[in-house]
């Protein structure tokens, strides 16, 4: 348990770092999401941030605590590639992703990954373990990416 407090302070660094996250190309900032329905219509609303600046705010205020509570019916595998793809695009969430491992159904949005999405899944798994270089958080990275299969 003592790991987890430079992790969530981590996260909550990226967090500051990253500029709110707004609907759309703009608009007003978007509210944490408490449900999973929430988190799919506020995703929806960033998926065409071509840089995944306001996908990585989105998830940035997401504490990885909430994640088992946010995916309590499991990731919807519709978002899934893309929710993983932006995570790794910032060392900072490797405990999302760790949590990410642990709702229900994992196993499944997993499975669901196939194709161009499951190479570009790949790719970006080996970008953010090589950006990681060593140390705990490459670790943790190599760690959760077999749960990932990628």
């Amino acid at each position: 348990k003592a790991a987890a407090a430079p992790a969530a302070s981590k996260t909550a660094a990226a967090a500051a770092r990253a500029p709110p996250a707004r609907g759309g190309t703009g608009g007003k900032p978007l509210a944490t999401p408490r449900t999973c329905a929430e988190f799919e219509a506020a995703w929806k609303r960033v998926k065409s941030d071509p840089e995944c600046t306001r996908r990585r705010a989105l998830l940035a205020s997401i504490a990885p605590r909430d994640v088992p509570t946010l995916f309590r019916g499991g990731v919807p595998t519709n978002v899934f590639p893309d929710v993983v793809a932006a995570a790794l695009g910032e060392p900072a969430f490797v405990e999302l992703l760790e949590a990410l491992t642990q709702t229900p159904r994992f196993d499944v949005a997993v499975l669901f990954v196939a194709g161009a999405a499951k190479k570009a899944m790949t790719r970006a798994w080996d970008e953010a373990i090589a950006a990681a270089k060593e140390g705990d958080a490459a670790a943790r990275l190599a760690e959760a990416r077999k749960a990932y299969k990628a």
